[in-house]
């Protein structure tokens, strides 16, 4: 049974993997979908409640896109593993010359500031 379990945390892992290594976001409209992915089965964060809000008519050069997509994942999966939260919501929007890009959660930084594994984006 053990056995089984590894196999299947192995099996999400590598489609969370492949799935962040080809994601494609080349513009708005594909990095929702690729965000809205990120709460989906196999991603490794199934138990969160996923919302995410983007700007309507919000246009953005590719680079821009994959670079959000991947500071979004990255803060998600670590509101998943190290601050166990049950939500987290993605916003992004522009302000003239400026993109935000604003991640909220309900997870509790439990980490030791010593520790920069713990670090979280604020």
């Amino acid at each position: 049974r053990a056995v089984l379990e590894d196999c299947g945390r192995a099996v999400q892992s590598a489609r969370a993997l492949s799935r962040g290594l080809l994601a494609s976001v080349d513009d708005v409209d594909h990095l929702a979908v690729a965000l809205r992915a990120l709460g989906e089965p196999g991603a490794g964060t199934e138990r969160l409640r996923l919302e995410v809000a983007i700007d309507g008519g919000l246009e953005l050069p590719a680079r821009t896109c994959l670079n959000l997509y991947r500071i979004a994942e990255e803060a998600v999966g670590r509101a998943s593993r190290r601050l166990q939260s049950t939500w987290v919501r993605i916003r992004i929007e522009r302000a003239g010359a400026v993109v935000r890009l604003e991640i909220s959660s309900d997870g509790q930084d439990r980490g030791t500031r010593s520790d920069p594994a713990d670090l979280w984006l604020r």
